[in-house]
């Protein structure tokens, strides 16, 4: 879900990819310009943007060369989850082990340093395990089974949790407990009140936990209705919120409320609270992108709204309403039946009943797994295919 900063590094002479041995999936995540699955098998694949060597094949390649196959993230690791931030990813093993990848300079990877890009999957420095992991921007934040929530990396705008003051040079090298005892049973970047003048993309400089009873905390930038961020977790909502999902949208009664910049990209009004997207569709999964939101209804029917300038939604259109949004849930087309939906920087990507992965949206990185030499963005789901032998 994340852009920003040019970093001029020494090029390398990209190399083929690993040829995926599977298009099965269990599950998806999608980052700005990189997508990653896991297979049947827990290990995990990536494709799109390897600038920084966020793949994880233990090799980099430059912004003319992504990978535009599922490619093999290197090492004997199966993987339970994966989060992917701005340039980099992140995964939990099935032992609950954290390991990070990609862009490091802020020390989002948690190894204990600052020093550039890990190429490979990198042991976060902790003896902790963990149960779920959420990225942002370059932060993350991962919860323990006793529901304590330790973050690292970028923490200028609060969104480590840990009550220290503003610094521009605040980063957490390795995983730092949130402060204030809270027992969370869920982590995500979901914004459940807006500041003035903020902008989508401060969604992703926050982070919310949610309790047993359902009272939500939020700490980081672009979660409070006043002031422009919390170092430490603040009561925002008592209103028993049923899931928080990754960028400004949430779940309520089953109904989607998304907050984001004036005019509102993901909602039908204009406001600076939680506002229910139209239509009163039932959803029992949500995700948000930078611009625009996505969610499933119970018999696995998609639909997007919000940004449609690279055809994120996936409807079939890309016309320029309002600026560019759609301001109402369209649904994806195709007879899909889907059982998960990951939205990205500008992209989106969904798994069906059968495993297998269909992407849509920007490809300017091949992050919808075309090659972006001939798709430069589509606006229908397209099937993630493995590459032929010859390649």
């Amino acid at each position: 879900m994340l852009d920003m900063m040019l970093i001029v590094a020494p090029l390398m002479m990209p190399l083929a990819p690993t040829q995926s041995d599977t298009l099965e999936f269990v599950s998806l995540a999608a980052g700005d310009e990189h997508t990653c699955g896991i297979a049947m098998t827990g290990k995990a694949f990536c494709w799109g943007s390897n600038q920084y060597g966020q793949i994880g094949d233990g090799r980099r390649t430059g912004p003319q060369s992504p990978y535009r196959y599922p490619t093999l993230v290197v090492g004997d690791h199966e993987f339970e989850s994966l989060a992917l931030g701005l340039r980099f990813t992140c995964g939990l093993t099935d032992e609950g082990r954290a390991l990070c990848w990609g862009h490091n300079f802020y020390g989002q990877i948690g190894d204990g340093t600052t020093s550039g890009e890990k190429f490979a999957p990198t042991p976060v420095k902790t003896n902790l395990t963990f149960v779920s992991i959420v990225a942002g921007h370059r932060h993350v934040c991962a919860l323990t089974g006793d529901g304590g929530a330790y973050c690292w990396g970028d923490g200028r705008a609060g969104q480590l949790g840990d009550g220290r003051t503003w610094d521009r040079s605040r980063f957490a090298t390795e995983p730092t407990r949130v402060v204030g005892g809270h027992a969370f049973t869920q982590l995500g970047m979901g914004l459940l009140g807006q500041r003035q003048n903020a902008t989508a993309g401060d969604g992703l400089l926050g982070m919310c936990g949610f309790n047993q009873v359902g009272d939500v905390y939020c700490w980081g930038r672009g979660v409070f209705a006043y002031g422009d961020y919390h170092e430490v977790p603040t009561l925002v909502s008592e209103s028993k919120i049923t899931g928080i999902t990754g960028g400004p949208c949430t779940l309520f009664n089953e109904r989607a409320w998304c907050v984001v910049e004036n005019p509102s990209p993901l909602v039908a009004d204009s406001v600076w609270t939680p506002t229910a997207v139209i239509d009163g569709l039932t959803l029992f999964q949500m995700t948000g992108g930078t611009h625009h939101g996505c969610g499933l209804t119970a018999a696995g029917k998609a639909y997007c709204w919000g940004q449609t300038r690279f055809g994120q939604l996936g409807t079939g259109e890309r016309a320029f309403r309002e600026k560019g949004m759609q301001l109402f849930p369209g649904e994806v087309f195709g007879d899909h039946v889907f059982t998960q939906i990951e939205a990205g920087g500008g992209h989106t990507c969904a798994l069906d009943v059968m495993g297998r992965a269909y992407c849509w949206g920007d490809n300017s990185q091949s992050q919808i797994g075309q090659d972006r030499t001939a798709h430069r963005s589509l606006n229908v789901p397209t099937l993630i295919v493995g590459a032929p032998p010859s390649e």
